[in-house]
């Protein structure tokens, strides 16, 4: 993902000529999202995998790359899906990503949908109750996860931890949803919970 960036004409067939392909460790669709969030890749495996293409380093350092008026090292950025807890995300960070979005929290635990949560599809119009599984991988996905939250308690200090480990340079941004109350009285609460995650 390149973040908010107006490439010149050619710069982005640069980038992704020098990108070669690589067998990655990655969210697995056929395993639960507890399971893809306990058995994240090790941060260190990343090391020797980055892009050392010499036309890539000499495209980021002649420009001058901001993200929400903060400096950042490249305009590459990884969104908040993948990154489900603090080792997905320094993975990411290792492998060269330099704006990193954490996984959505609320201010409170909630589970994910049961599988299937991560479906290739057939790319075609799609019509009520007709969704038609790929026999391949393909571009379109359909996607059910209910955006899942661990406890504020385990969020929290998972990203203490990550603010502690993430190498210079790089941007840390967290992605918040508010988590539906209805009060006896019916009033609604959201704008309540974004604030209680945001505490602290």
């Amino acid at each position: 993902m390149v973040l908010g960036i107006q490439l010149l004409p050619g710069q982005r067939e640069q980038i992704l000529k020098a990108i070669k392909p690589v067998d990655l460790p990655k969210y697995d669709p056929q395993q639960s999202f507890q399971w893809n969030y306990d058995n994240a890749p090790s941060p260190d495996s990343a090391a020797d995998l980055q892009c050392k293409d010499s036309s890539l380093e000499e495209f980021f350092a002649a420009g001058t790359w901001t993200f929400c008026g903060l400096p950042a090292l490249s305009p590459i950025g990884m969104p908040a899906g993948p990154l489900l807890n603090g080792k997905w995300l320094l993975y990411y960070a290792n492998l060269g990503f330099d704006v990193l979005t954490y996984k959505t929290v609320r201010s409170r635990k909630r589970a994910c949908y049961a599988l299937p949560n991560l479906q290739h599809i057939q790319e075609q119009v799609v019509q009520p109750n007709q969704l038609v599984h790929a026999s391949r991988k393909s571009d379109s996905w359909a996607i059910s996860f209910g955006m899942p939250s661990m406890a504020p308690e385990v969020w929290r200090a998972d990203l203490e931890w990550t603010r502690n480990r993430l190498p210079e340079g790089k941007i840390l941004s967290v992605s918040v949803v508010a988590t539906l109350k209805i009060l006896p009285s019916g009033k609604r609460l959201q704008d309540l919970e974004r604030l209680r995650c945001s505490d602290g």
